[in-house]
């Protein structure tokens, strides 16, 4: 079950996009191969999400909220932290557009903060919908498009999965 909410009327206003959304699944297991767990398993997994962006012209100012929760497990179950993160700030950045910084027919987007990403259509790197929870990273990010339709992607992140990122000294 997926429930959705959006408010477009109000975004052209004042440039506030906000979405949100809810997703509930039961899961089993049954046979299970690895040791020290029970033979059968099922779960019911919830995650709510709040998504909320500002647009000021060139800048924008965005942020994500999400809750996973599982339900009804057992003491040998396999549910990990993998599976429960209660609300996690998964994206909270600022980001720059610009327009032909590279001459006619380019455009350039800087972001910096924490925030979700997919690469290569989704085949490098993925901001994973079907876990119950979601990959977040913490760092800088550079897309450019240039005329002639070549683009290039860079960045320089943390994985952070958690929640707790820790940064090199």
């Amino acid at each position: 079950m997926v429930a959705c909410v959006d408010a477009p009327a109000a975004e052209a206003e004042s440039g506030l996009r906000h979405s949100g959304s809810i997703r509930i699944r039961q899961e089993a297991l049954d046979g299970q191969f690895r040791p020290g767990f029970d033979n059968h398993d099922d779960v019911l997994v919830m995650r709510s999400s709040l998504f909320a962006e500002w647009d000021a012209g060139a800048w924008r100012f965005g942020g994500e909220l999400v809750d996973s929760r599982a339900y009804d497990t057992d003491a040998g179950s396999v549910l990990n932290a993998n599976d429960v993160d209660a609300f996690e700030p998964v994206q909270a950045y600022v980001a720059g557009d610009f327009d032909t910084p590279f001459g006619k027919g380019s455009a350039a987007t800087v972001q910096a903060g924490r925030f979700t990403m997919n690469l290569g259509s989704r085949r490098l790197v993925a901001s994973d919908d079907f876990r119950n929870t979601p990959q977040g990273y913490t760092g800088l990010r550079a897309e450019m498009k240039f005329a002639g339709g070549r683009s290039a992607t860079l960045s320089m992140c943390c994985l952070s999965s958690t929640g707790r990122t820790t940064l090199p000294r």
